[in-house]
């Protein structure tokens, strides 16, 4: 197991601007969306979509997303994976480098949900641009439910073929990402984005060095980041709303 590491929220985001500033851009759309809820007459349009590209990872997932003002989307994102397996998810082993390390555990099993809300800051004039560049800011929350086998060492004896363990670990993060939205037809759209997710330090206590995390990726290096691309086809639910400003 990887060495456990004290989570603390306040020194790390002291210690990455970055992330720091995500989080108030992620509090701001947030509470903007709270404010859009209440007036209903400023929503133009809601969609409902997937994101295709966590199939191979067997995840099943859905999204809900409002235009509340031609700059910004708000959205919610849940899914649950049913069995991740790293050899037919060929994308998320490519976004990582693939390292050879003398690993403690065999994974047979890893599975979970995750739920995520944010939302987008949207770079384009008006509405009558149905194509335009974004970035993404939200606050995911996962659940990783895994299965394995423990070859320690120090417990060879006990259990020479092996011990049987199983764990679930509740991580909280932050996922931020670039991407660009355009028309696919009438009423569907698409985005491709890039995503880089930090969940919290306790993240170190699941088993291998090659985690998935539901909702944030899979990678196989050390450092505290989780890559994902995404493409999500969205359907317009409004038949024909109206565009307010």
């Amino acid at each position: 197991m990887k060495g456990m590491i004290k989570f603390k929220p306040f020194m790390y985001l002291k210690k990455n601007n970055f992330i720091m500033k995500g989080f108030l851009y992620t509090i701001l759309i947030i509470f903007s969306s709270t404010s859009a809820f209440s007036q209903v007459e400023n929503v133009k349009s809601q969609y409902i979509g997937f994101n295709l590209l966590q199939l191979p990872s067997s995840t099943l997932n859905m999204n809900y997303t409002i235009e509340h003002k031609h700059r910004f989307t708000s959205m919610v994102d849940f899914g649950y994976a049913i069995e991740y397996n790293d050899y037919y998810d060929f994308i998320g082993s490519m976004l990582t480098p693939s390292v050879r390390i003398e690993d403690q555990y065999t994974i047979n099993k890893q599975s979970g949900g995750y739920f995520k809300f944010g939302g987008f800051y949207n770079f384009r004039e008006g509405y009558d641009e149905p194509n335009f560049f974004h970035l993404g800011f939200f606050v995911t929350s996962s659940l990783v439910m895994e299965e394995g086998i423990s070859n320690s060492i120090e417990e060879y004896y006990e259990y020479p073929n092996g011990k049987e363990v199983n764990q679930n670990v509740f991580l909280v993060g932050f996922s931020t990402s670039v991407g660009y939205e355009f028309d696919l037809a009438r009423r569907l759209k698409s985005s491709f984005d890039f995503q880089l997710s930090f969940p919290s330090s306790n993240y170190a206590n699941l088993y291998s060095y090659k985690n998935f995390i539901p909702g944030m990726g899979y990678k196989e290096i050390d450092p505290m980041w989780f890559p994902m691309l995404i493409f999500n086809v969205k359907y317009l639910l409004d038949f024909e709303p109206e565009i307010k400003d």
